[in-house]
């Protein structure tokens, strides 16, 4: 089962209208030929707007690339408002940050940022903000599309669609 999947565990859940904000840093140090010296992973899962990240690229780093998943106006062929994200609470932080720190061991990646949103987020607004820096372009693409790809299976977050009436459905990350 996938973390974007419509199922999740019956306890430990958090849904929309508490707000809450979970962030961890961690510097990680050389363990294999793709760790950088001094790369960093920074991961957040906050409700409401997702703010920029600020961090500026080292005189290092050749690439600074920036990812945002916006919330589109249809959701499976079905015209919808929003987006309701839910999380596994204490786990979703934890996972997230391991992944990050995994993303830095298996690229050549000096920093990676990422600030995933939960609760409501109308159509429009930003669900998912990810930012990479990196000696070189190839290898920072890589890396933000690896790190995606996993985050829809590892992290336990799940994401309903809002209909206009306001049904929900679930929206499970399959593209």
């Amino acid at each position: 089962m996938g973390a974007h999947d419509h199922r999740h565990p019956h306890e430990h859940r958090h849904e929309h209208g508490h707000p809450q904000e979970h962030t961890h840093e961690h510097t990680l140090e050389r363990h294999g030929n793709m760790t950088l010296p001094g790369a960093t992973a920074v991961t957040n899962i906050v409700e409401g707007p997702i703010t920029p990240h600020d961090a500026a690229p080292t005189v290092e780093d050749g690439a600074a690339l920036t990812f945002a998943g916006h919330v589109r106006d249809t959701e499976h062929g079905r015209e919808i408002v929003s987006l309701d994200y839910e999380y596994y609470e204490g786990m979703a932080q934890v996972e997230l940050q391991a992944l990050a720190e995994d993303t830095l061991r298996r690229f050549p990646v000096r920093r990676l940022q990422c600030t995933h949103r939960v609760g409501r987020v109308p159509v429009g607004e930003a669900a998912l903000l990810v930012t990479v820096h990196s000696p070189h372009r190839a290898e920072g693409l890589a890396a933000v599309a690896w790190f995606i790809r996993e985050l829809k299976d590892r992290v336990p977050i799940w994401k309903w669609a809002v209909t206009p009436d306001g049904e929900r459905f679930p929206a499970p990350c399959d593209h």
